[in-house]
């Protein structure tokens, strides 16, 4: 093979990887596990990506096994500790790491272990990751601690992130900086408390000044579409609000990965409007595994939906009095997604 077909090559391989991330990060596991075997050489990259289907799709039994099968042809191609320090660091994020099988940890740790006899089962990280940063900041108490920044640093990675909230406030952070938001929010998630008119304007404010990457990912955690692993119930007032900012806010873009999303999420909270909405609008895009799924779901409960030049009429009245009230605001040629948008938006307004 020559050096310019290896190049191609490796530039081919690196499409695939990024793709692999996106079907996942799309709620697409199946796509992103088939992407991910025809790339086996770009393996620390994959490591992250296989694991990540243990917390997005932790309720499909066939499909973590197959992620595991591949996290383990993965760990053997590796040949140097360094190598796992990204996966080892990723999966000891406090964020995250309840939400994994300790026996991911567990296979990591061994592999290192295997390649380094005399580990002490310490991971210390060489880079300067937030991770790293982050274990520094909070080896300080708060007070110690002088950058507003640095504060919300140690907040997104400590299950007691008042006192740095507190000195965040106390230092003179804005109350309106995307990270500050994402945390005060994802504490009133976690702790289950009230969806106050404060939270809801906190998360209208985030979906409308964060980057649209992080607001659409932020918004899918919240936004359940199945039980959790604990079997514990989700803030269904706030996922139920978060879920009509997630349709509501035109800046997302609603490809067939947020539409599928959409139509989960409306199923399992039990937003009947919503998932009229969404079955209009999956049923006129490309029919990939996971739309064709969630659309036979979706006839299954609310029946068939015609498919005709006017999605309004599709639809058709319903009882709902905030859907009466838009639908004869609406253009006889309103397409699915502005529909989704502007009954979305009623809502979030009358809420």
């Amino acid at each position: 093979m020559t050096l310019s077909e290896s190049g191609l090559r490796n530039q081919q391989q690196v499409i695939l990887v990024n793709a692999a991330r996106k079907a996942l990060d799309n709620d697409r596991p199946i796509d992103a596990l088939s992407l991910i075997e025809r790339v086996p050489d770009f393996w620390q990259q994959n490591l992250i990506t296989i694991m990540g289907v243990f917390v997005f799709q932790a309720n499909s039994h066939e499909i973590k096994k197959w992620a595991l099968t591949l996290l383990h042809k993965h760990l053997e191609l590796c040949t140097k500790p360094t190598g796992l320090f990204p996966a080892a660091f990723w999966i000891r994020n406090p964020v995250r790491e309840s939400q994994l099988p300790s026996e991911l940890k567990i296979l990591i740790d061994s592999k290192r272990k295997s390649l380094e006899l005399d580990w002490d089962g310490i991971w210390h990280d060489p880079g300067v990751g937030d991770s790293n940063i982050a274990l520094a900041i909070l080896a300080k108490r708060p007070e110690e601690v002088f950058d507003a920044n640095a504060c919300l640093v140690a907040a997104s990675q400590i299950q007691d992130w008042n006192p740095w909230l507190a000195r965040y406030r106390a230092l003179g952070g804005s109350l309106e900086d995307p990270k500050y938001l994402k945390i005060w929010i994802a504490r009133t998630v976690k702790r289950k408390k009230e969806a106050s008119p404060k939270v809801k304007e906190m998360l209208r404010k985030y979906s409308q000044v964060g980057n649209v990457g992080e607001v659409r990912a932020f918004l899918r955690h919240i936004t359940p579409v199945t039980r959790s692993r604990k079997g514990r119930d989700p803030n269904w007032e706030l996922a139920k609000y978060a879920l009509l900012v997630y349709c509501g806010w035109e800046r997302l873009g609603h490809d067939v990965g947020d539409w599928v999303h959409i139509a989960k999420s409306a199923l399992y909270l039990r937003h009947t409007m919503v998932q009229r909405i969404a079955q209009r609008g999956l049923a006129g895009l490309e029919r990939t595994p996971s739309a064709h799924r969630v659309l036979e779901e979706l006839t299954a409960i609310n029946g068939e939906i015609r498919i005709t030049s006017s999605a309004k009429r599709d639809i058709g009245v319903r009882g709902n009095p905030i859907w009466q009230s838009v639908y004869h605001q609406l253009p006889i040629d309103a397409n699915a997604r502005k529909i989704l948008i502007v009954y979305s938006r009623s809502e979030v307004e009358a809420a």
